[in-house]
């Protein structure tokens, strides 16, 4: 098991000609360890192959890993805007639904626009062309229903872009590539088939699940931590005023701690968290 595990972290690593030589090294100091010493140069196998692949990819630039996750972090509400807009495409005429709008022109042109913005982002790293796609996306699902889920997702997500400000790099504008792709777009054609059940699993797993499982490897690799705040921020946007609200005045009154009060706490603990991990990361790859 041991092994197979260290085979499988060897494997982050990118260049070829010193993998085995870092897996041999790392067996070595093993031998003679429990079950914590070797589980502890997996895990240093792994993080030394993440931060090869940051430095790589970057440059050793923190800036630029602060704007390639940026853009992953851009991409996944991006998804979640594009669930949530399929969803609407399919649903009846005059359904109401707390995920999106029904159907119309607007979010026809949305849903088009979000579509291609994630093409451009995450395949082509067309910054230029994603930002303007973007800003009509937000337009125009802000035309078909008003300040909803989806168009606060494409809000934030403009921001990351604009904040990303030109392309992370000509040839990998998202961490992972144009693996991302499919998954982003398929979930998209779920939502148009399973409604708004798919686009709200979608917006969990994009904005809470995903950002959880980024900032694991985010301690190596700062590119990841971003995506995961990014992501994260969104859930700010997402909570009803009129909750937050009520939820205050719960509290002054002395009725205790409403529920949206403790998610809100939590949501700027993992955003603060993924802030302080990347910045720790990308501090660390450009000594």
């Amino acid at each position: 098991m041991f092994d197979c595990l260290l085979g499988a972290a060897g494997r982050v690593i990118p260049d070829e000609r010193w993998r085995g030589e870092v897996v041999d090294l790392a067996r070595r100091s093993a031998a003679g360890e429990g079950v914590v010493g070797r589980c502890r140069e997996v895990v240093s196998t792994a993080a030394f192959g993440l931060r090869l692949r940051s430095d790589h990819a970057t440059g050793g630039h923190p800036g630029l890993a602060w704007r390639q996750g940026a853009l992953l972090g851009a991409a996944l509400l991006l998804a979640t805007a594009w669930a949530a807009l399929a969803a609407a495409l399919a649903a009846p005429t005059g359904a109401s639904s707390p995920v999106a709008a029904p159907a119309g022109a607007a979010t026809v042109v949305a849903a088009a626009a979000v579509a291609a913005s994630l093409v451009a982002v995450v395949a082509a790293g067309r910054w230029a062309v994603a930002v303007p796609l973007v800003a009509g996306a937000l337009l125009a699902a802000t035309v078909a229903g008003g300040w909803s889920p989806s168009s606060s997702a494409l809000a934030v997500a403009l921001g990351a872009l604009v904040a990303a400000g030109g392309p992370a790099r000509a040839t990998t504008a998202v961490p992972g590539g144009a693996w991302w792709l499919v998954p982003l777009l398929a979930v998209g054609l779920a939502a148009a088939a399973g409604g708004e059940a798919v686009a709200g699993a979608t917006a969990l797993a994009a904005t809470l699940v995903v950002p959880v499982v980024l900032v694991v490897p985010g301690g190596a690799d700062a590119r990841w931590a971003a995506a995961a705040a990014v992501a994260w921020a969104w859930r700010f946007l997402a909570l009803d005023p009129t909750d937050l609200l009520d939820a205050g005045r719960a509290l002054a009154a002395g009725h205790g701690l409403h529920p949206v009060l403790v998610r809100l706490a939590a949501m700027g603990a993992g955003v603060a968290a993924a802030v302080v991990l990347a910045r720790h990361s990308a501090r660390r790859a450009s000594l």
